[in-house]
């Protein structure tokens, strides 16, 4: 657990995305990084950026993204690189045009509901995290096409993986997996699974 700021860092950091947000305005930019300003949340003028494609959040201890997320149609990819979470920020279920989500590097134990609800997600990443279980939500994830789940704390695999039938990607590497189900054999989008460093090579 990240120790709370001192107010002053905290104001100063809150300034410094506030003045990100301006510029991208001025700019008519399509990215946008908050990046090492360790924010809970974020400043309410970004909502005026709908045209936004793409939202680094990275080294960052966000908590809570804003439900104006839902307003923004063109806003593809975030990020949350490094950021300490134990918990998929709240909120991310307004951002239903995202296509790939980046939480590698994290504290997460597991993959909750919310981010199951974006129905147009196709590459969800979630390397270097302590996940060990696949819940069974990710099943609402039917235009996933790319899964990277290396170096977590799998130790099995759920046979009904093999219903996400857009998986064209698997990543398992560095997982402690021991068994992998017979149904999984008749994977046929599949065209990479990674399982170097499991107990299964």
């Amino acid at each position: 657990m990240s120790a709370p700021q001192p107010p002053a860092a905290a104001a100063e950091n809150l300034r410094q995305a506030i003045a990100a947000i301006d510029t991208a305005k001025r700019e008519e930019a399509t990215s946008l990084s908050f990046s090492h300003l360790w924010l809970e949340e974020l400043p309410g003028s970004l909502c005026e950026l709908t045209t936004l494609e793409r939202l680094d959040l990275d080294f960052m201890s966000i908590k809570r993204l804003p439900e104006c997320l839902r307003h923004f149609p063109r806003l593809h990819r975030i990020s949350f690189l490094c950021g300490s979470l134990r918990e998929v920020p709240e909120g991310i279920e307004h951002a239903q045009s995202l296509r790939r989500v980046d939480l590698t590097d994290n504290f997460l134990t597991a993959i909750p509901p919310r981010l199951t609800e974006l129905a147009n997600l196709r590459e969800l990443v979630l390397q270097h995290n302590s996940i060990t279980e696949l819940p069974e939500h990710l099943l609402r994830l039917q235009r996933l096409t790319e899964l990277s789940l290396s170096h977590n704390g799998l130790t099995t695999l759920p046979h009904w993986l093999v219903e996400l039938e857009e998986l064209a990607g698997l990543d398992l590497m560095a997982n402690p997996i021991g068994s992998f189900p017979d149904a999984l054999t008749h994977f046929r989008s599949l065209k990479s699974l990674d399982l170097a460093r499991t107990q299964l090579t």
